[in-house]
């Protein structure tokens, strides 16, 4: 683990840093040849972290913010067949998951009683799935590839204003796209690894106005009321003819 954070420049005040870096003791072992899980299996996964912050004025603010992360497993096969006594002895796979997120943020503050804040983010996580067995015969059949992705574009902001002590506002909306991919091949040992295939694609958008209030009701009580509207954009959920195969 790595960590490290401090302003950008001594002269300029303000802009400043933040970073975390991490890899995995398990990723150290196997790459000295020590198997910690199981025989013949291998894990690694990483990790990086960062907030950027850069003051604009007195009044206003950006920061940019990160964060990323590798993993994998992968199990290996018996190279002496005479040391294959089980099915996991002929099983080879590589899993892997990745995420990531990316993002920039503003805060305005208009004046002493209101504020304006903004997010546009980036994210997205995939999973990668392999896996192969290898017969007496001494060729590799494949029995799963598999690839699932999901991800989010997000623009939100939002409006705060304090009336008074005792009663504050907030107005906002967040529109948001949302797009994912899957993609799946599967093989069935009891009728000959036959495969079957199914791919899709879908993005919808989400938009989500809001207003809220927050109000005080003496020195025991406080009533939250507003209101929410949601429109989500009508998206065709299952495949095309012509992605799917048998």
């Amino acid at each position: 683990d790595v960590a490290t954070e401090g302003p950008f420049s001594k002269k300029k005040k303000g802009a400043s840093y933040v970073a975390n870096y991490r890899y995995s003791t398990l990723g150290i072992l196997s790459a000295l040849g020590f198997e910690v899980v199981a025989p013949n299996v291998s894990n690694t996964f990483q990790d990086l972290s960062f907030n950027l912050s850069f003051p604009v004025s007195e009044r206003s603010e950006i920061t940019v913010f990160g964060l990323g992360g590798l993993s994998s497993e992968q199990k290996g096969i018996e190279e002496d067949p005479a040391d294959r006594k089980e099915f996991q002895d002929t099983r080879y796979y590589d899993y892997k998951t990745n995420v990531g997120v990316l993002g920039v943020t503003h805060r305005w503050k208009m004046g002493d009683r209101s504020t304006l804040y903004s997010v546009l983010s980036l994210s997205a996580n995939e999973i990668k799935w392999l896996e192969d067995t290898i017969g007496r015969d001494e060729i590799t059949y494949q029995v799963k590839d598999e690839y699932f992705m999901y991800g989010k574009l997000t623009l939100s902001t939002e409006w705060n204003r304090k009336f008074s002590a005792g009663f504050r506002s907030r107005i906002g909306v967040q529109l948001s796209n949302e797009f994912h991919e899957v993609y799946s091949k599967i093989g069935d040992p009891d009728q000959n690894f036959q495969f079957y295939r199914i791919k899709g694609k879908n993005q919808p958008w989400l938009i989500q106005p809001y207003l809220s209030f927050n109000q005080k009701l003496g020195a025991r009580w406080t009533l939250n009321y507003g209101l929410h509207a949601s429109l989500l954009q009508s998206a065709n959920l299952l495949p095309e003819s012509d992605d799917i195969s048998f």
